[in-house]
């Protein structure tokens, strides 16, 4: 029985809001007892639209457009309309049974050729609005690049900073800090190769630290380079972050404020491992 009224309001969601969307480039990407996204690759950004099922009585609709180089997503929920609509002054809707579902469906589509589009177009220009300098994000190659070469990225690394494999944590992030100061916040293109010599040298400080029973791990699916342990998929470091994010919003000075987090986070996977009994 539940199956069956879920396949039907995944059909209803098609029949009236995917006619609708489908027809400016949005495609459905998930369907469960969460709802429905329905999303649109536009350039370096996702456009989406999403319709909430929140303990399977209430829904609601939200907009929202995310950059390919910013993690923030950037969301409009509750739009303030002047059409005749039943949802409350929250944004939620509450139907009853099919001809309610579907009468929710023709107001929400309402709201998305008369609103929606126009917001999402808003949403686009303020993700996309990003200088040259600050597009970043990990690319496959680069990743794929950290997890085969590491170790000898590392040793360039500390030639290059004047350390060796066993120069202390606290000497290692003050060398990082001193360089990437005198990269600056607009040159990331620039030093790219050093900038990830300085990613595997700290990804094998990390590993040095934590002791036996992590390695780096390569993730096929999305591409990406992961510090992990070994028998578990649930406790992971990424390393490459704590740097990309600094040159990213160029605040390329709080990158030793984000290694000494790093190196605290590493209390905190060792005691997980005991907690989840994986040591």
């Amino acid at each position: 029985m539940k199956i069956g009224k879920k396949t039907n309001r995944t059909k209803d969601v098609k029949e009236i809001i995917g006619e609708e969307v489908t027809k400016h480039g949005f495609i459905l990407t998930s369907s469960d007892q969460y709802g429905w996204d329905y999303v649109k690759k536009l350039d370096d950004a996702t456009l989406s639209i999403q319709i909430k099922r929140i303990f399977l009585i209430r829904y609601e609709m939200d907009f929202s457009a995310k950059s390919d180089y910013d993690s923030e997503r950037r969301q409009m929920h509750n739009i303030k309309t002047n059409l005749k609509l039943s949802c409350d002054n929250m944004g939620s809707w509450y139907p009853s049974g099919e001809d309610g579902f579907r009468a929710m469906l023709e107001e929400m589509k309402e709201v998305i050729i008369f609103y929606g589009y126009q917001i999402l177009d808003e949403l686009y220009v303020k993700v996309t609005d990003i200088p040259p300098e600050r597009k970043i994000k990990r690319e496959p190659e680069d990743e794929r690049y950290l997890y085969d070469h590491n170790k000898e990225m590392a040793q360039r690394s500390r030639e290059r900073l004047g350390l060796d494999v066993n120069s202390p944590v606290e000497e290692i992030i003050d060398a990082i800090q001193n360089r990437a100061s005198a990269i600056g916040n607009d040159n990331f293109f620039v030093f790219k190769d050093e900038i990830y010599d300085m990613v595997a040298l700290w990804g094998n400080t990390l590993l040095r630290e934590i002791g036996s029973g992590w390695d780096w791990r390569w993730e096929e699916e999305r591409s990406l380079c992961w510090i992990k342990m070994n028998n578990s998929e649930l406790l992971s470091m990424n390393p490459q972050s704590s740097f990309i994010t600094p040159w990213k919003y160029g605040t390329v000075d709080e990158l030793y404020r984000l290694l000494k987090v790093d190196i605290t986070n590493i209390k905190f996977y060792l005691q997980a491992a005991i907690d989840f009994k994986l040591v």
